[in-house]
């Protein structure tokens, strides 16, 4: 992790995507990430029902006409959208399925009690 920035960013894209991974390369920046996490909750979630609205903000604020509105205030598309089949179960269902067989909502919720943002 270190040293992503010294290799081409499409040879990272490649390699991950060719075991299932999604790699975001602008977010490995630790000034960025420091940034963040430093914020607090209430500004990183959704304003005005807009997800990331911080980060669009910044974007907006920072590099003005960057993006066009429509693109960068759109609405984020579910995770499955692109990779399931309507024959199949989406991805989302199966790991929803999943995560139900690992922990009950009961322990899910003894544990979040455990770990205060």
């Amino acid at each position: 992790m270190d040293q992503l920035y010294e290799f081409d960013l499409l040879r990272v894209d490649r390699t991950t995507a060719a075991h299932g991974l999604e790699i975001r390369e602008p977010f490995l920046d630790k000034d960025f990430i420091k940034h963040y996490f430093e914020l607090p909750a209430n500004v990183k979630c959704p304003r005005n029902g807009i997800e990331k609205y911080h980060l669009r903000k910044a974007v907006d604020v920072t590099f003005p006409g960057l993006l066009p509105d429509d693109i960068l205030w759109r609405q984020k598309e579910a995770f499955s959208d692109g990779v399931s089949s309507f024959k199949k179960k989406s991805w989302v269902e199966a790991l929803k399925e999943l995560a139900d067989e690992v922990i009950s909502d009961e322990e899910f919720e003894k544990e979040s009690l455990t770990y205060t943002p």
